[in-house]
Order: C-alpha cells, then sequence, then structure tokens
C-alpha cells in the first residue's frame, strides 16, 4: 500500500510526465477523494486493476466498485479517454 511518503513521491514523478493533470481534473471535478485521485492517476497511466489494488491496498473488486464511482462523479462512460484528455 502507498505511504503517504510514497504517493509524495509517486506524484512528482507523475507530474513529471503529465504537468498540471492533477491541478486540471481537480477543477474539472472538484470534490475528489485522495484515493480516487490517486486512481485517475493510476488509470491514466493505465495500471490493470491488480496494481492500483495492490497499490492502494484494497480488492481488485474494490477497485471495479470505485472506479464506477469514479466515472459516476466524472459523468462519463469513458473514463480512461476522460483522463486522457484532460
Amino acid at each position: 500500500m502507498l505511504t503517504d511518503a510514497q504517493w509524495d513521491d509517486f506524484r512528482l514523478k507523475f507530474e513529471q510526465l503529465h504537468p498540471r493533470f492533477i491541478d486540471r481534473l481537480r477543477g474539472l471535478v472538484p470534490g475528489l477523494t485522495d484515493t480516487e485521485l490517486k486512481m485517475a492517476c493510476m488509470i491514466r497511466l493505465h495500471f490493470s486493476a491488480g496494481q492500483m489494488a495492490g497499490m492502494l491496498g484494497i480488492s481488485a473488486d474494490s477497485i471495479k466498485k470505485n472506479r464506477y464511482r469514479l466515472r459516476k462523479k466524472i459523468d462519463t462512460e469513458e473514463l480512461s479517454s476522460f483522463l486522457s484528455a484532460v
């Protein structure tokens, strides 16, 4: 599971690859939880459900449920496409 320090390191490296993605996403979808934000970053990087589950310390089934909730919060059926365009 990602610790706060590991998330900070991951986030810095992610932002080098995708500058301002997190800021733009938060601007488009206010109220994202930390877990939703982490998942959005991992989806943008095309991580599998198993990889996300391992990093977040939750089950692959929980990943599916969280993806569904994130899709509804963002109001899109194509989550990966939306996140790629942010």
